[in-house]
């Protein structure tokens, strides 16, 4: 409990009040018990009524635990807790940022606990604890979905999708995706099911949506993570809330700020509650990633940008015409880098139906087929 009189105090091995922390975790030098802050917060409250405020007053719960949760950090226990779980923030950051790179090339655990500046002892547990997932899981995972997408939306034949996919030979890839989609690749390229729903759901037989295509240059940006369902009120609330203080804190907004958000998943083949986004904010300082909050570049080039007017439930709609749509008959195609969004309104100021979000599509130009290529196949 915050420690406003001394007999809030725990006591040292001596006997003696100690300040650092309350008398209900501290006891003659040791730890009553092992707990997260959170959980020890809710333990003291149910001693409430045995101390006073400053004013002589006995607080409500309520107030008490608001007072805790101020006061908690600030002790040494959860400073120093706080301290390593912002490191490990950052380790894991960087280690799920170095995969997000290198996704199709051969990785070790070695190379990512070292990407992470993490014993490779430590590493497994503490990727676990965070993403849910264990390392190998998480690279297959990704693997496979990335393949599924492949095969979705390309022409690329097995060989090379599996190749992308880190794998060496056709037959073992097609074991893997069997096992985690129950359907072969050639199956899956070929199933009515694929896109046939998620055409049913659009206007196939209207306008195509017409971007803009331009060349941008690279854009710095601090993000913060969310793995949920897209869109989940509360998790994306606390994201963009984390971020917004982060922001203010260290002096970034500014005229030229710009707020993006980064999807890596697409829902339809991820399982919804594992879809990865990233909240960002431009920044043209040099910050450093802190804690949760990295800090990582969209490098510029050419890309197709899509402007919707309208409330952010209407995104999916507008991706999936973008891709089983416009994409096929564009004459561009996809290329390496990410695809990402730009809110250029504040939802909190703006109507939903008035709100504007650009798509940035990365793509470039499909290659002309040359004279003798088309003579050979007439």
């Amino acid at each position: 409990m915050p420690m406003t009189v001394p007999e809030h105090f725990g006591t040292n091995r001596a006997g003696a009040p100690s300040g650092d922390y309350c008398r209900f975790c501290y006891k003659d030098g040791s730890f009553t018990a092992n707990v997260g802050m959170d959980e020890m917060i809710e333990l003291c409250a149910r001693f409430v009524d045995e101390w006073k405020t400053p004013d002589g007053r006995i607080p409500t719960r309520e107030e008490a635990v608001a007072l805790m949760k101020d006061h908690f950090p600030q002790l040494k226990r959860w400073a120093k807790k706080k301290a390593t779980e912002n490191e490990y923030h950052k380790a894991i950051n960087r280690a799920v940022d170095y995969l997000n790179r290198h996704s199709s090339e051969p990785i070790d655990l070695e190379t990512l606990a070292k990407t992470a500046n993490i014993s490779t002892f430590h590493f497994h547990r503490i990727f676990r604890s965070f993403m849910g997932e264990n390392v190998g899981e998480y690279i297959r995972r990704l693997r496979l979905e990335n393949a599924a997408q492949r095969l979705r939306t390309t022409s690329l034949n097995l060989k090379d999708i599996a190749e992308n996919a880190g794998y060496q030979t056709e037959q073992a890839f097609s074991k893997a995706f069997k096992k985690h989609f129950s359907v072969s690749p050639a199956a899956y390229r070929r199933s009515s099911d694929i896109n046939s729903s998620i055409r049913q759901s659009i206007n196939v037989d209207g306008e195509l949506p017409v971007p803009e295509i331009r060349t941008i240059n690279d854009i710095k940006y601090v993000y913060i993570r969310i793995i949920d369902v897209y869109g989940s009120p509360k998790s994306y609330n606390m994201a963009w809330g984390k971020l917004y203080s982060f922001a203010l804190q260290n002096d970034i907004i500014n005229e030229r700020t710009e707020y993006l958000g980064l999807s890596f998943d697409d829902p339809t083949i991820t399982m919804p509650d594992l879809c990865r986004f990233y909240a960002c904010i431009t920044t043209d300082k040099d910050i450093k990633p802190q804690g949760e909050f990295g800090v990582q570049t969209i490098a510029g080039g050419l890309y197709a940008v899509f402007t919707l007017k309208g409330p952010y439930s209407e995104l999916m709609d507008l991706y999936n015409r973008i891709y089983l749509l416009w994409l096929p008959s564009s004459g561009y195609r996809l290329r390496n880098g990410v695809s990402f969004e730009k809110y250029l309104n504040n939802p909190d100021k703006t109507d939903d139906q008035n709100l504007l979000t650009e798509i940035y599509i990365p793509v470039k130009m499909k290659r002309m087929k040359n004279e003798e290529q088309m003579k050979n196949e007439e």
